[in-house]
């Protein structure tokens, strides 16, 4: 999808991917009118262990919504940088199923657009968990939007 690319210091998610029915979370890029840029994930819920109720022995496990909506990202120099006022724009690029898409896709991109090495970059950290990926059929393809949508964004920063 075409999107102007409109800095504001308020920024609402600017979807570039439809949220699937079955999504459990989102990759993202945040990017300053500074130029500077983070490559993240997020997921759309969490779920906390409770201990069991009175007279049970089984620990509980409660599922909420994360605060996905006001999440600007891990990096302590992006999340400094936006309270100093920088105005930023955020973008979901990719919607994946499980954790380990997530991940994966999260680090293949940091990757792709040597987040660990440019300076333009906040991601100071690449950190990945990897097990069994559970991926869309449509993988693929929605990995190569995620990847031209990034390009198209910085090429306008």
């Amino acid at each position: 999808m075409d999107a102007m690319i409109n800095i504001t210091s308020n920024a609402e998610w600017q979807r570039h991917t439809p949220r699937g029915a079955d999504s459990l979370g989102f990759v993202y890029i945040v990017v300053t009118d500074a130029g500077r840029w983070y490559i993240g994930k997020k997921q759309y819920t969490s779920t906390i262990t409770r201990p069991p109720l009175a007279g049970k022995k089984k620990k509980r496990k409660v599922t909420k919504e994360s605060d996905w909506g006001k999440y600007h990202g891990s990096s302590r120099q992006l999340c400094d940088d936006i309270k100093r006022g920088t105005s930023y724009q955020k973008h979901i690029v990719f919607e994946g199923i499980s954790k380990s898409e997530l991940a994966y896709v999260e680090t293949k991109l940091q990757l792709h657009f040597d987040a660990a090495i440019l300076t333009e970059s906040y991601n100071g950290i690449l950190n990945c968990r990897l097990s069994k990926i559970k991926v869309k059929s449509t993988h693929g393809e929605d990995y190569q939007l995620a990847i031209d949508c990034i390009a198209k964004i910085l090429s306008k920063t």
